[in-house]
């Protein structure tokens, strides 16, 4: 039997896995849709990898909850938009968490790079943490003030009723960004250029 150590989430004192920082499923995507059908990493483009960056970081129970809301954003978002025809982005509850989830495994891991470069950071980057773990187990209501962007390029075909006109910006630009605000529980698209 592995060792234990302390969950990342949790806290929990556990056997932890090898968790990926980004969700599994996009590493075979990320292969089909590559110029070489490997995976390169920007630091070392020469350099073939076979799978997307893990680390120990979740026991099996916090790994199991992530998995619900990937599965939830695989199977109901995923393939949606990313075929030619995407227009809309139809979401549950699932949206939210599995976009926090995303976020904090990325921040949780790059925490000491972020704050050795800007040290100036390291209470508001502790502080979010702190939110988003106590967010993703259900501890807290909201994930905190901050907003997490979902970024699809393309043109949309409609947008939705009641949008600000400053957030909706012009569509005379031939390729533009929808943005999706995803805070508080909702979303909210607009297009920058």
């Amino acid at each position: 039997m592995a060792e234990s150590s302390i969950c990342a989430l949790c806290h929990g004192l556990a056997e932890l896995r090898q968790s990926h920082i980004v969700t599994s499923f996009f590493g075979p995507y990320l292969k089909e849709t590559s110029a070489t059908g490997y995976l390169r990493s920007p630091t070392a483009p020469n350099l073939r990898i076979q799978d997307l960056s893990k680390e120990e970081l979740l026991c099996d129970s916090c790994e199991g909850r992530f998995a619900v809301w990937e599965k939830d954003y695989k199977e109901q978002a995923f393939c949606t938009e990313q075929a030619d025809s995407f227009t809309e982005l139809k979401y549950g509850p699932w949206l939210l968490p599995f976009l926090v989830s995303l976020s904090w495994r990325v921040l949780v891991t790059q925490r000491g790079d972020l704050v050795g470069e800007y040290p100036q950071f390291s209470g508001l980057v502790d502080r979010t943490l702190e939110k988003w773990r106590l967010f993703l187990p259900g501890e807290r209501k909201q994930p905190g003030s901050q907003h997490l962007l979902f970024i699809f390029a393309g043109i949309p075909k409609r947008m939705p009723e009641g949008l600000h006109q400053r957030r909706a910006g012009s569509s005379q630009a031939t390729e533009e960004v929808i943005l999706f605000y995803v805070s508080s529980g909702s979303c909210e698209t607009t297009v920058e250029k």
